[in-house]
């Protein structure tokens, strides 16, 4: 009480406790707390004093402030403020990020290095690239026509080819095609090689026409460059 009085006039906001201990011959100690002990594991003592020698009386004094009680009432107030602007940010973001990329991003102009020569077809026949003069192949049938022969493809290696000519320089690496193919993970390199090899023997029907690997890769090999045709 006496230690409380005493802070009372320079506005202490925490709260103090006492801690008395005594250790009989045996060493045994035996303690007792002038306030509630939950303060005592959240604080600091402050003195210490010991009387005796073999029977120990102990005196421990602690201080215990939460933390917010150190704020000032100015404090508090610019919290508050800092508070309240984080929660409008976030309402206004959308505003921040339109005026951002009005007055700090640049546009870059896009350039359009190649034309794709367009042929009107049936609205159903929306993938339909020509490979030679007189080759076509529509990935929506799977059909590899020309004039004097037609080749059906079958789901996996139709689907293949056309990631094979969408594909920079026709290359795909073994990765590639099983995300390309199997896109629920259950692809592997044997069902790769296996629709390689089904792909392969299909080309092998139109001249010139074939599936290089190496690099953990594959690349079609084309005679003649290809466009797609699109509608």
């Amino acid at each position: 009480m006496v230690w409380e009085n005493l802070l009372v006039p320079i506005g202490f906001p925490g709260k103090t406790s006492v801690r008395i201990s005594v250790a009989d011959w045996w060493e045994h100690e035996t303690c007792t707390y002038s306030d509630d002990s939950l303060y005592v594991t959240k604080s600091d003592s402050l003195i210490s004093y010991y009387l005796g020698y073999c029977c120990e009386i102990g005196v421990t004094g602690y201080l215990h402030c939460p933390w917010w009680r150190v704020f000032t009432p100015i404090d508090k107030v610019l919290l508050c403020i800092i508070v309240l602007c984080c929660f409008l940010l976030f309402f206004i973001q959308e505003y921040v990020v339109r005026i951002y990329r009005r007055f700090f991003v640049k546009e870059v102009p896009v350039i359009v290095e190649k034309e794709i020569p367009v042929i009107a077809m049936e609205k159903s026949q929306t993938h339909i690239y020509q490979l030679e003069d007189d080759l076509y192949f529509d990935a929506d049938s799977g059909e590899l026509s020309r004039t004097d022969a037609c080749v059906k493809l079958s789901s996996l290696p139709a689907k293949l080819l056309q990631g094979f000519l969408e594909a920079e320089n026709y290359l795909l690496s073994i990765n590639e095609i099983m995300a390309l193919l199997w896109q629920d993970g259950t692809g592997t390199s044997e069902r790769v090689h296996t629709t390689i090899t089904r792909l392969r023997k299909e080309l092998s029907k139109i001249p010139n026409w074939e599936i290089t690997n190496g690099n953990s890769s594959y690349r079609l090999k084309t005679p003649h460059s290809i466009e797609e045709i699109q509608s």
